[in-house]
């Protein structure tokens, strides 16, 4: 993600008065971007097979009302409605194989602390944020596994 890459740079080179902006920054935007990301793989599956407006206007009601990226309680939530729970099931269990759901549920739980702790406070003489590189280490671990959940839900019929 460009925007991350971009912040580290800016970290990097950043008094350390300002280099705390961009730490915070960054985990803000890795958590919009997720957000954003998974509506977009329930989305795509919608528009390919919703054919009519009221289950068209049911899923639109979904998307506007599930704020949040936790696994559970978000994105397999919205997924279940969306897919089905079987098929979410099948899926799942393909790619948990690895043991990549539990590496995204809580490395989603690790940034659900910081971003609210970034949205929810200001900053001090005493706030510390972790720096955009290891922010950008997180995407490197949720993109591919967005990804592989996204590839086997295109291929449900």
């Amino acid at each position: 993600m460009y925007n991350i890459k971009n912040l580290n740079r800016l970290y990097d080179s950043a008094p350390t008065t300002e280099a705390t902006y961009y730490s915070k920054l960054a985990i803000i935007e890795l958590c919009g971007w997720i957000e954003l990301s998974m509506d977009s793989i329930a989305e795509h599956f919608a528009n390919k097979h919703l054919k009519t407006q009221p289950f068209k206007n049911s899923f639109q009601s979904l998307i506007e009302n599930n704020y949040g990226f936790d696994y559970k309680r978000n994105f397999r939530k919205m997924l279940n409605q969306t897919i089905g729970l079987h098929n979410m099931e099948k899926i799942e269990l393909k790619i948990n194989l690895t043991g990549c759901i539990t590496i995204l549920d809580s490395t989603l739980d690790i940034l659900k602390k910081l971003r609210n702790d970034a949205a929810h406070t200001y900053i001090g003489t005493t706030t510390t944020y972790q720096s955009p590189s290891v922010t950008k280490s997180q995407l490197e671990i949720v993109y591919p596994i967005l990804k592989e959940i996204s590839k086997e839900i295109r291929k449900v019929k």
